[in-house]
């Protein structure tokens, strides 16, 4: 399209002395008082791609008008979420799965703005308060883990708003230091993992927990991890009685260690859950299709 194509003669800003670009005039109609006339400009904006940021991110900045600055900054918003989603198509054809990579992908897919390095970094700070005072085994590693993120730092299950979607990102669990049984373990599944402190994490239903082995007779079959619950440890039989208590008969798979796509994968259907019950249908079908690309056979 030429500039002299792409010029929309009939309109410009008022007090501007130049006419508006035809990509202009669409995004001001973003703040038009007739719904169809938005969705109509919102869809032509799609189509136009690219072609059209330079317009939207002007309007989204400095626009006049307030409904267009409102309106140009959710279109924008979206776009960049689409492009997370590219980013997260091709994080599920890798061969591997990296469970940090991809629980910042899953943030980034609501917060499209978040700086990965800045969650990195704080993963990284907590790995080298511990690595100083690690000692005693395994065992005493855990605790030490435990000790620094629940004792020092108050991780903690968000039992008040335990269905709160923001209780998923790794994002805000580090800002707020509450989540629910997954995203909390995930946050100690890393920090672990910069230090060599092995932890597993293990599916449970309802109740997500991580696993370590302990010396001793007690520790054959492992002992276990809660970091929900301020990251209390538990022995198998505790473990099923947890599971009894929520109405689901113990099995012996259930206490296996979980892989990072199914980490995953149990994220986004939290997620899914979440939006399903609040009847957010955009969020909703987004999350979806990214749990689908995930559990694609080669996916």
């Amino acid at each position: 399209m030429s500039r002299a194509e792409d010029r929309d003669t009939t309109s410009s800003e008022e007090g501007q002395g130049r006419p508006r670009t035809r990509n202009e005039a669409l995004v001001h109609l973003l703040g038009d008082d007739d719904s169809g006339i938005r969705i109509k400009a919102w869809r032509h904006l799609e189509k136009l791609g690219a072609e059209a940021i330079d317009s939207i991110e002007s309007a989204a900045g400095g626009a006049e008008d307030p409904e267009v600055r409102k309106h140009a900054g959710r279109f924008l918003r979206e776009h960049k979420r689409r492009e997370v989603f590219k980013e997260w198509l091709q994080f599920c054809r890798e061969p591997g799965t990296d469970l940090e990579e991809g629980a910042l992908l899953v943030a980034r897919s609501e917060y499209p703005d978040l700086d990965p390095a800045a969650c990195t970094e704080a993963l990284d700070w907590y790995a080298s308060s511990l690595e100083g005072g690690l000692s005693g085994g395994q065992q005493g590693e855990v605790e030490a883990l435990v000790e620094l993120l629940a004792g020092e730092h108050g991780f903690r299950g968000n039992g008040e708003e335990y269905y709160d979607a923001d209780n998923s990102y790794l994002n805000r669990v580090l800002e707020s230091r509450q989540g629910i049984p997954l995203s909390l373990s995930v946050v100690y599944l890393l920090v672990a993992r910069r230090c060599g402190i092995a932890l597993s994490g293990v599916a449970m239903p309802r109740h997500f927990l991580l696993k370590f082995r302990a010396p001793g007779p007690g520790g054959g079959g492992g002992m276990f991890l809660d970091p929900f619950n301020g990251g209390r440890l538990l022995d198998v039989k505790e473990c099923v009685a947890i599971l009894e208590s929520s109405g689901e008969k113990f099995r012996e798979e259930y206490l296996e260690a979980a892989d990072d796509r199914v980490i995953l994968s149990r994220m986004l259907g939290n997620l899914l859950n979440v939006y399903h019950s609040s009847s957010d249908s955009r969020r909703m079908n987004r999350v979806a299709a990214m749990l689908k690309l995930l559990q694609a056979p080669g996916g």
